[in-house]
Order: structure tokens, then sequence, then C-alpha cells
């Protein structure tokens, strides 16, 4: 915060006056609503891990044990870096992570697109407008 001091008021005693930078208050929003955005996915991940284990099977093309350890890490990921985000602890490290994650996620709706693969994202909702191509 960035402060200013004002001689005004009570007998011209000075008073702190605080105020808050925009840039904040926008970053803290940001960062909650993204960081609501991981927890819906993970829960929908958490409720239904069919269709990410789908997605994540086509990309490895294996089907066993090690995509059921993928889906459960991606959502325990999804949780903390919601969790971190939401709470705005370690904002950087945080937002970097869910940078690098939907970079990731935003690559992968590419290559559904543009090859024409008819499965479902795998992002927690279903995507019928990739099925439907």
């Amino acid at each position: 915060m960035t402060t200013a001091w004002s001689s005004e008021g009570l007998g011209g005693s000075a008073q702190r006056v605080e105020r808050i930078a925009w840039w904040r208050v926008a970053a803290h929003v940001g960062a909650a609503v993204v960081g609501l955005v991981f927890l819906l996915a993970a829960y929908l991940k958490a409720v239904d891990p069919r269709p990410a284990a789908a997605a994540i099977a086509h990309i490895i093309g294996d089907s066993g044990a090690a995509v059921r350890v993928m889906v459960y890490g991606l959502i325990f990921v999804e949780l903390a870096v919601g969790a971190m985000l939401v709470v705005f602890l370690w904002p950087r490290v945080a937002g970097a992570i869910a940078a690098a994650m939907l970079v990731v996620f935003t690559l992968w709706i590419a290559y559904l697109l543009a090859f024409n693969v008819r499965i479902d994202c795998g992002c927690g909702v279903t995507a019928k407008w990739l099925q439907e191509r």
C-alpha cells in the first residue's frame, strides 16, 4: 500500500491516509477468479474422473495405473493451485503454475480441434462442441 500524510484534521495533527493501488485489487480479484475456476475444475474431475482419464490415456497411449495416478495428481495440483490463488498464498508461484497449466490446456484444445479428435477435452465439463464437429 502507498501512504500519504495529511496535516488537515483534528487540530492540525498529521493523519495517515492509506491509498490502495488499483492494480493490487485487480491482482487479488483476478487471482481469486482463476483460483475458483481451478477449484471448480478439480471438483468436476473428482466427481467423474473418466473423461480426464480418457484424455490422458489418449496423450500417453496407456490406460493403466499410470493414467489414474496422473488424473488424481492433476486433481491435487488443481486443488492446491486454486486454493493458493484464492487466498493469495505465494501468488507468483501459484500464478506461474496456473499459467503453465493453462498453456498446456490451450495446446490440448488446439490439438483436438486441429486433428478433429472426437473425445472429451478432460476439463471436467462436457464439451459437446468438441464432439459434435
